[in-house]
């Protein structure tokens, strides 16, 4: 959807922001950009597996990549819930009974439907809030950049 597509890429760029931010931080804290390469990639991906492994796709970014495919899809408006389809119960008894009426009768059985790949079957995220994330990433952001300015400030001016 386009609110997914500018939501998703909005993220995107919050998420590298943060990170030039925290580059930008660790440069001016340490006075060495190789050395502030170093320590943020060295701290980023343990950091990365910890929240990973919590599930807070608001704050993780390994989450929240997982988390793109459901946030691309989301409308404007979420819609109201209609039950269109059958239970997934019923639809399976109502599958076994065709193929058995279809062996009865000596016809080959009918061909399954193709199934709907797993990119876009991701319940788990249906939570992920767009306010959330820009404040697990925002506030950081604006925090990190303002030490890197009060640092240079004090040191460097």
């Amino acid at each position: 959807t386009v609110y997914g597509t500018i939501a998703g890429l909005g993220l995107v760029g919050l998420v590298l922001t943060f990170l030039v931010s925290m580059g930008f931080f660790l440069g001016t804290l340490l006075r060495n950009q190789w050395l502030a390469v170093i320590v943020l990639v060295f701290l980023w991906l343990p950091v990365n597996g910890i929240l990973d492994t919590f599930s807070l796709e608001e704050i993780s970014p390994i989450s929240l990549t997982r988390a793109l495919p459901t946030l691309l899809q989301r409308p404007w408006k979420e819609p109201e819930k209609t039950i269109t389809e059958e239970p997934p119960d019923l639809k399976a008894v109502a599958e076994e009974a065709t193929k058995f009426f279809a062996f009865l009768g000596g016809s080959p059985p009918p061909k399954p439907e193709p199934r709907r790949e797993e990119f876009f079957d991701q319940e788990e995220f249906q939570d992920l809030r767009v306010s959330r994330v820009v404040l697990g990433y925002g506030l950081p952001t604006v925090l990190a950049l303002s030490l890197a300015i009060g640092c240079f400030c004090l040191r460097d001016l």
